[in-house]
């Protein structure tokens, strides 16, 4: 939200940026779980009531194996060379990227957005959506929670525990499926899978490794 600026950002910029929806977490929490929340503590003892958070998202942030409170993925087409700022490709990315936003809830009904910004004021437009997965229908706690499995399986993402065939591997080869076909509406395509599989690297090595490599770009002839 633009909070802080990093060194890449363009302020002249900033004002073109899109935002999608900005939501308090508490607030947002509260609408989504606190039925749930003050059902569950209800049906607990007297001495176990007194030891409750007084708002799930609270007892959450404080379980010893402690959950998301909420995801982010990073979505975008293109980079700085095909969709960068100026360039022709820039217009249909934002396009492409502006029919993905919109639809993201509409594809996923348990993931409910908290947050979400289509960056224009860096080198490449890009989307920053943050979500609260949200998992009901249990017999056992909490009827309603927050759980990122149970609300793919409820969505109908199949999976297993291998990591190549989990759930959300899958969800995210299903929502690539989703901009590939917005994509085809402006005559673009996905590029084949490199099959690669590279490591994920952290935010500072791969700004380190894609100046070292513009820069090796820029002396091309």
């Amino acid at each position: 939200n633009r909070k802080n600026f990093a060194y890449n950002v363009d302020k002249s910029r900033t004002h073109l940026n899109i935002t999608y929806a900005k939501n308090d977490i508490n607030v947002m929490y509260d609408k989504l779980f606190d039925v749930a929340w003050s059902e569950y503590c209800a049906k607990q003892p007297p001495s176990r009531q007194r030891e409750l958070e007084p708002s799930y998202l609270k007892h959450m942030l404080n379980l010893k194996n402690r959950q998301k409170p909420f995801y982010e993925v990073v979505a975008q087409v293109g980079n700085c060379y095909t969709c960068g700022v100026g360039l022709p490709g820039e217009k249909i990315a934002v396009k492409i990227l502006d029919e993905y936003a919109k639809d993201f809830e509409k594809r996923n009904p348990h993931l409910k957005v908290l947050n979400m910004v289509m960056h224009r004021d860096e080198d490449t437009p890009h989307l920053h959506i943050d979500y609260i997965p949200v998992g009901d229908g249990y017999t056992e706690g909490m009827q309603k929670r927050n759980s990122i499995y149970r609300a793919l399986e409820q969505q109908g993402i199949p999976g297993d525990k291998t990591k190549a065939n989990s759930k959300i591997n899958n969800w995210y080869n299903s929502e690539k499926a989703a901009i590939a076909v917005i994509m085809g509406k402006y005559g673009w395509e996905p590029e084949v899978d490199s099959g690669l599989h590279l490591k994920h690297k952290s935010v500072e090595t791969y700004k380190t490794i894609t100046a070292i490599v513009a820069n090796e770009v820029s002396q091309l002839p």
